[in-house]
């Protein structure tokens, strides 16, 4: 394909060329020793519809030839110093960006003839007087943006005749004067920003009667604001942004909706005398004021249409009271993120319509949220606060809170998600809270609207997520946590009912620990829903035996119908009773004694006691019972030490596997020896004892072994 050339010259004058295809379209012209620059032959790059120039100095940069491209749409020009300019017309431009660090004088003549250019940016910081005259009859554009350091004076007369213009951006540090009067005959001009840094008094009577709907003020020097001239114009949002006054007057307006205080370092009070009757403002923000200490509240509240309400990074603030906010019916919602603040009472927004509240607080250790429980019109909720050590949830139980966000918890001792079962939630997020806290994510099971839920948990061991399985509407999951993602249903089951779940289990089919009846009651459920494998429930079982209370009992062996009779009974007394008695059968029936503590139970379950001298000859014979065998690996496989009383306690103190060394059985052996019972090991694998436990018994323990290897939360249960 043929290649078109544009030579240049480098400063050592050394001649060269930049080769581009016929059909490029997008053109990067990027030298850094260029001296100068021959365009000449860039128009037959008749697709070409983005240029972008960039160098360091060059002598001589004529743009000229860039008017023969009839495609070109986008120009972006950025040059350090440049001895002679010259710029080109164009009847396709729309964009021009134009960037010159070091330069005397620019002619704007050629711009004049672009007939479709919207967007220009000029960037001149060492530009010392500019015409704008050639800008003024542009029948298309809409956005002008001047970055002019260097001028101290800026005649904005000629831009007086644009009939499209609609947003003007003026930036300069140095300009000591500047007059907005011209900007008044402007029809279309709904946006204007000012920023500066020299400007000592700004007049603002000059665009009273503009078309402005959007004002923006950046002064970074010590400016004399008065912005009462604006009462009669239309402007809808007053932006002051690095303003050092301490005293700034809004103006009595009927139209303004927004006004926001940013980063405005002088002010130190916001109080009544700020405000006259501004009857349309329905956003008020105050954003990084350093070294504001007082904000007076009714003058705020007393505007009628008033909905939001944004008080953020003001360090120094120590008090706030939110009583003016009493009995509002249009504020919608509040943002408060105070370092320093010592304490808030929220009571104010009972009677309010509000919908939204963010409160970020580190100086807090507590926050009530009583008053929220009678909020109906509340949705969304962030809360955020290093030190708070206490956060109540129920207040939210009933409520229609669909979203909520809870982070930088870091001293929260507990978080109860009970409150949030009979809500309406479809987004949940909690980050950042303190290292390895138990979250029980059961109450989420309920949630039946849950959509989204983010967990950054930092745990090092796991972070069960079986509970999430009855969330059907769950389809944006999040885990960050620096253990293991587990749960007890298998992997088939999961995908059947919620796959979104899939991408963040490490693991499936754990026998993790659940500490109280209603997550057992929960999963009880849910695995009968799901046909699950029969050892689950027998592991819930034993999970509500030491619910119970009921330590140093043994494995209670029982199923679904068994687990689902305890969990119907009344009380705690009769689901003790009711276990006992299925172990007591259990042991007469001469079934496993696996786990039971003889020496610590002998006093708490005398029914059991009666029993210890046929416990004891059983556990006897069955070890004696067992033949081991050595694999092909040359390993001891001792699986069925684990299915025996006594193999069970000893291996499980060893912490060994299935199948261990030899030097490593010589320690089980020793062990056994000690009891009295000596151990048949045998080379042949057919010589092979069969389980003396039942299948299903026999799965869980060997689910149970699996699975301590795998989290240091599920082996504290195993060893426990």
């Amino acid at each position: 394909m043929k290649e078109v050339k544009i030579p240049f010259i480098n400063v050592d004058g050394s001649e060269s060329y930049l080769e581009y295809p016929l059909d490029t379209k997008s053109i990067l012209i990027k030298t850094p020793n260029l001296k100068s620059i021959d365009l000449t032959n860039i128009s037959q790059l008749v697709k070409g519809n983005i240029i972008q120039m960039n160098g360091m100095d060059v002598e001589v940069l004529d743009l000229s030839p860039l008017s023969r491209m009839t495609t070109l749409k986008n120009c972006d020009i950025n040059f350090g110093a440049v001895e002679s300019l010259t710029l080109f017309d164009s009847q396709s431009l729309e964009e021009f960006h134009i960037c010159i660090r070091e330069i005397d004088t620019i002619d704007l003549a050629p711009l004049s003839s672009s007939p479709e250019i919207t967007n220009i940016i000029l960037e001149f910081p060492k530009l010392s007087s500019i015409d704008l005259q050639p800008l003024a009859f542009l029948p298309s554009l809409k956005t002008l943006e001047l970055n002019l350091d260097g001028l101290k004076v800026i005649d904005l007369s000629p831009l007086a005749n644009s009939h499209s213009l609609e947003s003007i951006i003026i930036r300069s540090e140095n300009l000591k004067k500047i007059d907005l009067t011209p900007l008044a005959a402007l029809p279309s001009l709904q946006k204007l920003e000012l920023s500066f840094y020299s400007l000592s008094t700004l007049d603002l009577a000059g665009i009273s009667h503009s078309s402005i709907e959007y004002l923006r003020i950046s002064s970074f020097g010590k400016v004399v604001l008065d912005l009462r001239p604006l009462s009669e114009s239309k402007i809808k949002t007053l932006d002051l942004e690095y303003v050092h006054s301490q005293n700034i007057l809004l103006p009595k307006s009927e139209t303004i909706e927004v006004v926001s205080f940013d980063y405005c370092r002088g002010i130190k009070r916001i109080d009544s005398s700020s405000f006259g009757p501004i009857p349309a403002l329905r956003t008020f923000r105050i954003i990084e004021c350093l070294n504001l200490i007082e904000i007076h509240l009714p003058s705020v509240i007393s505007q009628p249409n008033l909905e939001e309400i944004e008080i953020v990074e003001v360090d120094k603030l120590e008090t706030l009271s939110l009583f003016p906010l009493k009995n509002s019916q249009s504020l919608k919602k509040l943002v408060l993120k105070l370092a320093q603040l010592r304490n808030i009472d929220l009571s104010p927004l009972e009677s309010t319509t509000i919908q939204d509240i963010k409160l970020n607080l580190g100086n807090l250790e507590a926050l009530d949220f009583s008053p929220l429980s009678k909020i109906v019109s509340l949705t969304k909720l962030h809360i955020s606060g290093k030190k708070i050590q206490e956060l109540d949830l129920s207040p939210l139980s009933g409520s229609n809170l669909t979203e909520l966000q809870l982070e930088n918890l870091d001293s929260l001792r507990t978080l109860d998600l009970a409150p949030l079962a009979d809500t309406k939630l479809k987004h949940l997020t909690i980050h950042k809270v303190r290292e390895n806290m138990d979250i029980d994510l059961m109450p989420l099971a309920y949630c039946d609207d849950l959509e989204l839920f983010h967990l950054d948990s930092f745990r090092h061991d796991a972070s069960d997520i079986s509970f999430l399985i009855g969330c059907h509407k769950l389809n944006d999951l999040k885990f960050n946590t620096y253990g293991y993602v587990v749960t007890l249903f298998s992997k088939e089951a999961c995908n059947r009912v919620n796959p979104s779940l899939q991408r963040w289990i490490h693991y499936y089919d754990v026998p993790n620990y659940y500490w109280n009846i209603e997550q057992i009651r929960t999963l009880y459920s849910f695995l009968m829903d799901h046909q699950e494998h029969k050892w689950k429930f027998l592991h819930l079982i034993n999970c509500l035996k030491d619910t119970l209370g009921l330590e140093g009992l043994g494995f209670v062996i029982a199923g679904e119908r068994e687990l689902g009779e305890a969990l119907e009974l009344s009380s705690d007394s009769k689901r003790k009773e009711y276990i006992l008695s299925i172990y007591k059968d259990q042991i007469e029936r001469g079934g496993s004694s696996i786990g039971l503590d003889i020496e610590g139970s002998s006093n708490k379950y005398p029914e059991i006691t009666v029993l210890v001298p046929e416990i004891l000859e059983r556990r006897k014979q069955e070890t004696e019972n067992i033949i081991l065998y050595i694999n092909k690996d040359e390993r001891v496989e001792i699986t069925e030490l684990f299915m025996t009383a006594y193999g069970f306690d000893i291996c499980k103190s060893l912490q060994v596997e299935l199948d261990c060394s030899v030097e490593e059985f010589s320690q089980i052996h020793q062990a056994f020896q000690n009891i009295g019972v000596t151990l048949k090991l045998k080379k042949e694998e057919s010589t092979k004892s069969h389980s003396i436990v039942s299948p299903v018994f026999r799965e869980y323990i060997l689910r149970l072994i699996e699975t301590s290897k795998k989290s240091d939360q599920l082996q504290k249960w195993w060893l426990r």
